[in-house]
């Protein structure tokens, strides 16, 4: 009864453990690191032609060069999945500048290459209150 009592004590302690690991583990992630974890999401997205997974990665606060919001880039970018322009999407994020000041980052230089050739994009994002940082603007040139 006595062991019983004891496993359990100690199961029940490396489950309180883990679950506050769990909890406390995104907290050590720096910024960085977090807005690195978008490019690598809207990256997947991209590649993929998963529109779900790319507009994941971007707040609902966006707004285009032409005045429109996510749903219109996200209708946008389903064009372009459809007529092919994003065929054989490429993204190097790896070179990718990022600057981040409080609340609001930059991203310059993700460099998009595919089928129908090669643009760079500038990004900027905003930590959102579920702590994720998400794209508000984008700018290709």
């Amino acid at each position: 009864m006595m062991r019983k009592r004891a496993f359990y004590g100690l199961l029940t302690g490396v489950l309180v453990l883990c679950v506050c690991g769990c909890a406390t583990t995104r907290q050590g992630i720096s910024d960085d690191e977090l807005i690195r974890e978008t490019l690598a999401t809207w990256k997947s997205g991209l590649e993929s032609h998963d529109l779900d997974v790319l507009m994941s990665t971007i707040s609902e606060d966006f707004v285009s060069d032409e005045g429109g919001g996510k749903a219109d880039f996200r209708e946008y970018v389903a064009g372009l999945f459809d007529d092919g322009t994003l065929s054989g999407a490429k993204m190097d994020i790896d070179s990718a500048r990022v600057t981040i000041e409080e609340e609001m980052a930059t991203v310059e230089n993700a460099g998009l290459s595919g089928d129908r050739g090669s643009v760079l994009l500038d990004m900027d994002l905003k930590k959102e209150d579920d702590g994720v940082w998400r794209i508000v603007g984008l700018q290709a040139y």
